[in-house]
């Protein structure tokens, strides 16, 4: 039997988004193995493009003072903060951090040991926190965003989407999906007849088949207030990222919704898992429109099911760490 007080786990991810759907099911991870009784804490870092340099160097410093008493601790940081801020040596995002720590704030954690987990972001390389039982996420394809790879052999290894997986590293396919619905957003109040057109791009941003003209908004900048009103006056949402959960919420709010296909690359391809595939269309091809209407109400069903789904998901990854990890 797992112990709840002896396994913990961190996730290392960067702040909330409301836009990045990684950094959301990260965030949401944590909350779900707090749900179930298991200690689990947000390590932030800096931003995407942070020299991992930095993000070694916090780890190493935030894990090392840990073991001091609050008051010695906060007089570490004080001094060293001070000493520091008005140089060059540290980056910005390095004494941001070093400000969290001196005020106490809930982004102070533990330190890893040899019952911690620490949940790593498939873009993330190397093992920042020096951590001696490694989870990586694949919450997209490996080097698919950062065009880098940089993992350790005793990894262990987790999708998000089937689609994401490389055998090469996860060949048992263990599987880790969560989901956050925010369907107390993302819904439909225009039920008056639609027109016109609006886009994302997002993750597509580098497909050679983007059209040089829209005859519509594209609306990946939009924060969800605004969104909702978008996906509630159009009549299609059309994407260019093919994993997005936008594509959801678009026909969430009445959008029919469409993802336009990558050539060479069916739908099976695109999306095996055919729950994923409810209320979206695969292109602009008359049976794949009808199917994204018929589908909606199977969408709705599903999305009702999402928490029970998240708990077996999470029991199952807990499970598989301790085992693999030996940690019971």
């Amino acid at each position: 039997m797992i112990s709840k007080k002896k396994l913990s786990f961190i996730i290392y991810t960067f702040k909330y988004d409301e836009k990045s759907g990684g950094v959301i099911v990260l965030h949401y991870l944590c909350k779900l193995l707090n749900n179930l009784g298991y200690k689990a804490q947000i390590y932030l870092t800096g931003k995407k493009n942070d020299p991992i340099m930095f993000n070694n160097l916090i780890g190493f410093f935030s894990g090392l003072i840990s073991i001091f008493p609050h008051k010695l601790k906060r007089t570490i940081v004080r001094i060293i903060f001070f000493l520091l801020k008005d140089t060059r040596i540290l980056e910005k995002s390095t004494l941001l951090k070093l400000e969290k720590i001196l005020h106490n704030t809930q982004y102070l954690y533990l330190r890893p040991n040899n019952n911690t987990i620490v949940v790593y972001p498939e873009i993330i390389g190397g093992n920042p926190l020096m951590a001696k039982n490694v989870v990586r996420w694949l919450l997209n394809k490996p080097g698919y965003i950062t065009s880098k790879i940089d993992y350790n052999k005793d990894d262990l290894f987790f999708y998000y989407q089937e689609v994401f997986n490389d055998l090469n590293f996860n060949p048992n396919k263990n599987c880790l999906t969560v989901s956050y619905i925010k369907s107390n957003i993302y819904k439909q109040y225009n039920f008056k007849k639609r027109t016109g057109r609006c886009y994302i791009i997002r993750k597509g941003k580098k497909r050679s088949d983007l059209p040089e003209t829209f005859d519509g908004p594209i609306v990946d900048s939009l924060p969800d207030n605004e969104l909702v009103k978008i996906f509630n006056q159009f009549e299609y949402c059309i994407s260019y990222d093919q994993y997005t959960m936008y594509s959801i919420y678009a026909a969430l709010c009445g959008c029919i919704s469409v993802v336009m296909p990558v050539k060479g690359v069916t739908k099976e391809e695109w999306q095996p898992k055919e729950e994923f595939r409810y209320s979206i269309a695969y292109g602009l091809n008359e049976n794949e429109i009808d199917f994204a209407k018929k589908t909606k109400y199977k969408l709705e069903e599903y999305l009702d099911s999402i928490d029970v789904e998240n708990v077996k998901q999470v029991e199952n990854f807990i499970h598989i760490c301790a085992e693999y990890f030996n940690i019971v």
